[in-house]
């Protein structure tokens, strides 16, 4: 979930542990974990190549002088562009919407080589190689985040709500949705490529539709763009929500909180850490527990809360410190 001040937490719902669900729900998390290995195995297997190389050059040099510095150093990155062009091909289909991507990667990694293996692995290169995967590989990451695992059976239950106000009007909902026609899609709008929105869900305090992107258009493009979208709705910044549609990079969800189920205040149910997870609070629209990730198979996180003066940034990292220090799995440093 993207905030209007641009913070993250993923919403989870319902889980069974024991249905076919639960198989097919691990099932997709190992494959996540295994395309999200993918650039950490690119990167390494070309930074192995550009050392191989460059010790091939130096021991052609030794024997053919410098022609055969020459040609052996020119022979790695040859090569690589060579297996990555039949890679793309024999994969097309699976690299598909990835091919961009793809392109940027090999172009990379083939230029990256072309200099290592002429002036030899140095620590410039190596930032300059991490520094690129790191940029080129952040759609593929953020594409294939893991989702959040349910809470553990001993978990706290979530505090309960105030009885939600009657349902909301057919009418807010069909304002919203024409605001969104008439001041975010089309020429001189927000999100100008978007389409209507679709398949309206009617909460107890809000509405959440479906944004089909435009051409050129994805998920991350747009997910610091809710304070825009928010004052296109006429609606509080905190109030309209932009969240990554389950396995589709092309779509998004809107979700537009018209009661907040926060406003009254909420009781805190003490310290709870769950397999690298940290519990901190039900999400504005009442309908699920915000997480935050700290640890999982790819590592630990680190965690940054961005927002205006005095709206609880402190207090949250208090509560995943207590998480944290309390689960006796972490050690916590700070003031007393």
């Amino acid at each position: 979930m993207v905030g209007a001040g641009g913070e993250r937490a993923v919403r989870h719902r319902g889980w069974n542990r024991e249905n076919h669900a639960e198989l097919a729900r691990r099932g997709e998390i190992e494959a996540l974990r295994r395309a999200r290995a993918l650039p950490y195995k690119a990167t390494t297997a070309t930074a192995a190549a550009g050392a191989g190389g460059w010790a091939t050059a130096e021991l052609a040099q030794l024997l053919a002088g410098p022609t055969g510095h020459l040609v052996a150093s020119a022979a790695t990155p040859a090569a690589a562009a060579v297996g990555l062009a039949a890679a793309r091909l024999i994969h097309r289909e699976r690299i598909g919407a990835w091919s961009v991507t793809f392109d940027r990667a090999s172009a990379g990694a083939v230029t990256w080589l072309a200099t290592t293996t002429a002036t030899g692995p140095g620590w410039w290169q190596l930032l300059a190689l991490g520094a690129g995967a790191v940029w080129v590989s952040a759609p593929w990451m953020r594409a294939h985040r893991e989702p959040l695992q349910p809470p553990a059976a001993d978990d706290p239950a979530p505090p309960e709500l105030p009885p939600a106000p009657a349902a909301v009007t057919e009418d807010q909902g069909q304002r919203i949705a024409a605001r969104w026609a008439s001041e975010v899609i089309g020429a001189g709008g927000v999100i100008p490529r978007a389409q209507m929105l679709t398949d309206r869900v009617d909460l107890d305090r809000g509405y959440r539709w479906t944004i089909q992107l435009g051409r050129g258009d994805y998920y991350s493009k747009i997910a610091g763009l809710g304070e825009a979208v928010a004052a296109a709705l006429a609606r509080p910044a905190n109030a309209v929500l932009l969240e990554p549609y389950p396995g589709d990079a092309s779509r998004a969800l809107l979700t537009v909180i018209t009661r907040d189920a926060l406003a009254d205040g909420v009781a805190y149910g003490g310290p709870v850490y769950d397999d690298g997870q940290v519990p901190i609070g039900l999400f504005a629209d009442g309908d699920g527990v915000a997480r935050v990730v700290v640890t999982d198979s790819g590592g630990v996180y680190p965690v940054a809360l961005t927002g205006d003066a005095r709206t609880g940034k402190s207090v949250t990292f208090e509560a995943i410190a207590a998480a944290l220090r309390n689960s006796g799995q972490w050690m916590v440093l700070g003031h007393q």
